[in-house]
Order: structure tokens, then sequence, then C-alpha cells
């Protein structure tokens, strides 16, 4: 498990390198509106309420089928952030024929199309990259790609002093940052474990028809990783 000093000290050292802000506001004087979260989070997916997914075996490398394990966040905060958080599983993306629509009863609305490829973002709320990234790169990104079949998910790891996020943490940073696309936290820390990086914000890129990793990135990723992506949605990689 990574140094959580030194760790720190790295993505801040990045921070200063590309001169963004480092820590962002706290945002101590808003009042706290935080929907109820339930009790546990990151474990996995529930019995009968889990949804069809590939076989293992699972891993975090490049080529690997990325473990089903489900979170809680929202499906669209910009959208249903009053409607309270929801636990979402890696297996409400799953698309094997690639054309595949959300069920009745998923999170996401029914019959509206699944992503073809995923791009998870693993942010921390103090990392000042992660900040500009979800205020001027993500938007347009988004925009350009969900058309095409991409969807984004946040994965909000860290809170402002550095301990695993809280639901608090991500209230204030959907509405802060307007995020209108599934957004999740992970309260009990095992996330941080299932995605170890050294450095935020982390990518990774999961093609939906086999929920295999085909990419990951430490950092601000650079634009021949969104060609990656392109590729993964057209399925041409």
């Amino acid at each position: 498990m990574r140094n959580d000093v030194l760790f720190r000290g790295l993505v801040l050292g990045l921070t200063a390198a590309i001169g963004l802000i480092g820590c962002g506001s706290s945002d101590e004087g808003e009042a706290n509106v935080t929907p109820g979260f339930p009790d546990q989070t990151g474990q996995l997916p529930r019995g009968s309420w889990a949804l069809p997914y590939p076989a293992g075996p699972y891993g975090i490398s490049k080529g690997s089928i990325a473990q089903n394990y489900e979170l809680i966040g929202f499906p669209n905060a910009k959208e249903k952030l009053a409607e309270g958080v929801r636990f979402i599983s890696f297996a409400e993306f799953y698309n094997p024929t690639g054309d595949g629509v959300f069920p009745e009863n998923s999170v996401f609305p029914k019959d509206t199309p699944k992503p073809k490829a995923l791009a998870i973002i693993i942010s921390a709320s103090w990392c000042g990259p992660c900040q500009y990234e979800a205020a001027e790169v993500l938007p347009g990104l988004r925009a350009k790609y969900n058309p095409m079949g991409g969807e984004f998910l946040l994965a909000l790891a860290e809170g402002i002093s550095g301990s695993p996020a809280t639901p608090d943490d991500l209230t204030k940073w959907v509405k802060k940052f307007v995020i209108d696309y599934p957004s999740v936290t992970d309260p009990g820390g095992k996330l941080a474990a299932l995605w170890e990086s050294d450095s935020f914000p982390a990518n990774i890129i999961i093609d939906t028809r086999t929920m295999e990793i085909v990419q990951t990135y430490a950092g601000p990723p650079p634009s021949t990783y969104w060609k990656t992506f392109e590729k993964v949605i057209a399925g041409t990689l």
C-alpha cells in the first residue's frame, strides 16, 4: 500500500508544476444538504440483485476484467441530486452486444443506451489537477463522447483532509462542478485498494462489452488516452 505522505507530496508537486491551485474550498459556509447514505459501501453486488457480469479472473492491470464492485453515489447529480444516492455497480454498464439499453429496474433511465466504453476518473477533493479537470476538461470531453457511446464515472476517493471521501465530500464536489454523469464515493476505503495508483487523477478505460481494463493512466491524461477511448467506443482497438 502506498505511503500516504509521499503520495500526497507527489500529487502536490504535480499541481505546482502545471501551475494549478492546490486544495479547493471546503464550502464550510454551505448548509449540509447531503442525502442519506447507506452504512456500507464498496461491497460486492448483493445476491439476487446482482446483474449479469463476466466471469473472472479479475484484476487491476491492463487486460484484466474489472471486479464487479458496487458503490454508492448519484446516477446524475445535476438532474436528480434531491432524489439521493443509489447503489451503482459496474454490472450496470456491462454491454456485451454493444447495443444494450438500461432495463426497467436500473438506476439509469429505462431504455436509454448503455455505454460502449467507460472512462473512470478517480479524484480527490484536495487535488488541484482534479479540480481543474472537473471544471475545464471533462465537461467538453463528455459532451463529445457521450453521443458516440462513451460514459464517464467519477470516483471520489479522498476528501480535503486526505482521508477517505465522505458523502458530504461527494455532494459538495458534484454541486461545485455540476456533474451530470455517474459519480460515486467509497467511505469504506475499498476503492483506493482496488484502483491503487501513484497519482491523482487516476484514469481507467473499460470496454463495457467485456468489462476489460483497456488502459490506465496516472495524472491528467494526454490526447492519446482519449484517442484510445474513441477506438474502444468504435470497437476498432
